[in-house]
């Protein structure tokens, strides 16, 4: 998945650099990307400070009388009535003020993140800062009133040198820093290169009508970890979060996680392959799929395979400046990081005037595809809850099944079990999707469908009515 061997288990290009970093392979290749594309200095700081614990401090890393002094309750209040000596708070009032300090540290966090919806850039905020405050003799301050660890930003500072000395002396730094970060205030491609380091730790942010949740591949639906900051969002404008690290209790939790796009994940994510339909796109098997405009969807393939043949130039040759070579490219690639066509929705876009037979249903179950699972998927992606089966066993002792979603509603055939009847219900349902309007049709036209009308219509139901006032 990293790229680090090759079929015969030799190191490739990427791995002889990666075998120079004392750092997890992931993190390693975050690193070289942040050097090739130019926004070093920013990869650095994130590769280095998920090297070592959290600088972020939790409430119980501060004592309660340090925690009244940080929401200035004063020094009488905490003296004991018959002298000058100073006890200890007591636990009603510690137990408050530990309430109060959870809340004033996840506040300084997320002011990092300066509503951006990523912990790793709310890291790089906050080293910046730190240097800062070192330059004008209040680091210390500074690390207390943000809840940081002067210690952690310190060992951050030692890996960030250790690691730039390493890629310098492999050449893959150049000695002039401002060349290295020509693009560091790129945020969109410092996602992007986070997105090539972290994968495939991949969330799927689930927008609902009231409600959001996440899902991963291993572990289904997972909750954010109490001190992200996009664990205090009531709604993520991204339909993908990467991250790094998993941590089970009862259910399990996602740290550190950055939001990315539909286009970042394509572009920097795993390997590409056609699917089902025209302008249909899967990843990890078939595990992520993109729906988009099919001239769009070629367009992404070529793209990223030309990246992909870009970035093993770089690797294979150092001193190669991709960034002059393959100019055109790189700024196509900065273009369509910086935002999505299809807003992180799974649609399919263009009209094709000359589509297959609706009838034809086989194609909803090509390559071992799951219409239910794909039904569930284009109407979760577009913001609708989950389709509703409804199955009657019929005297003929077969079954019949219903779908609904939307006041809609969709009857299969009769079938002998009830599984298949679910599925038979399903792509009836995907069919009404996939109908086009024009329905003229040249009888030696085999092309396969690449439309989606009423999908179309209803996606813009959902968008309009989401503009109404309460």
């Amino acid at each position: 998945m990293i790229g680090s061997l090759d079929e015969k288990e030799n190191l490739t290009s990427l791995g002889k650099f990666l075998s120079m970093l004392p750092v997890d392979p992931k993190l390693g290749k975050m690193l070289i990307m942040g050097a090739v594309f130019r926004c070093f200095d920013p990869v650095l700081t994130i590769v280095s400070g998920l090297s070592v614990r959290d600088p972020f401090l939790l409430p119980q890393d501060k004592k309660d009388h340090q925690i009244a002094s940080q929401l200035n309750v004063s020094l009488v209040e905490r003296q004991h009535f018959s002298g000058s000596s100073i006890f200890p708070l007591p636990l009603w009032l510690g137990s408050h003020l530990l309430g109060i300090s959870a809340e004033l540290a996840g506040t300084a966090k997320s002011r990092f993140s300066a509503k951006d919806y990523s912990d790793h850039m709310a890291l790089v905020r906050a080293y910046e800062g730190w240097k800062d405050a070192e330059r004008e003799g209040s680091a210390y301050e500074y690390c207390w009133r943000n809840f940081l660890s002067a210690q952690t930003l310190q060992a951050i500072h030692s890996l960030r040198k250790q690691f730039n000395f390493i890629l310098r002396d492999a050449g893959l730094v150049d000695a002039d820093a401002s060349i290295n970060n020509r693009l560091s205030h790129n945020q969109s491609l410092v996602r992007a290169i986070i997105c090539s380091g972290l994968f495939p730790g991949i969330a799927s942010v689930v927008q609902r009508e009231t409600s959001m949740s996440f899902k991963t591949m291993d572990d289904g639906q997972v909750l954010i970890y109490a001190n992200s900051v996009n664990a205090r969002y009531q709604t993520i404008p991204y339909p993908w979060l990467v991250f790094g690290e998993k941590v089970k209790v009862n259910t399990v939790f996602i740290r550190d996680s950055t939001g990315v796009s539909d286009s970042i994940l394509i572009l920097f994510g795993g390997a590409l392959s056609h699917g089902v339909q025209v302008g249909h796109l899967k990843m990890l098997d078939g595990y992520i799929d993109f729906f988009m405009d099919p001239s769009m969807a070629e367009c992404y393939l070529k793209l990223k395979e030309e990246l992909d043949k870009h970035i093993q130039k770089k690797l294979e040759d150092p001193s190669l400046d991709i960034h002059k070579e393959g100019k055109y490219l790189m700024l196509a690639i900065q273009e369509l990081v910086s935002g999505d066509q299809c807003e992180g929705r799974f649609v399919f876009g263009r009209e094709n005037k000359k589509p297959r037979e609706s009838n034809d249903n086989s194609r909803f179950t090509k390559d071992g595809t799951n219409p239910k699972s794909l039904l569930q998927t284009l109407l979760m992606r577009a913001g609708h809850s989950p389709p509703k089966y409804k199955t009657k066993h019929l005297k003929t002792n077969e079954f019949r099944a219903l779908v609904e979603f939307k006041g809609m509603q969709f009857v299969g055939k009769p079938k002998k079990n009830k599984q298949l009847a679910d599925r038979d219900a399903a792509i009836e349902a995907l069919a009404w999707l996939t109908h086009t309007s024009d329905n003229s049709r040249d009888g030696d036209d085999n092309s396969p469908l690449d439309v989606t009308d009423n999908m179309l219509k209803l996606l813009g139901k959902r968008r309009r009515s989401k503009g109404r006032p309460g």
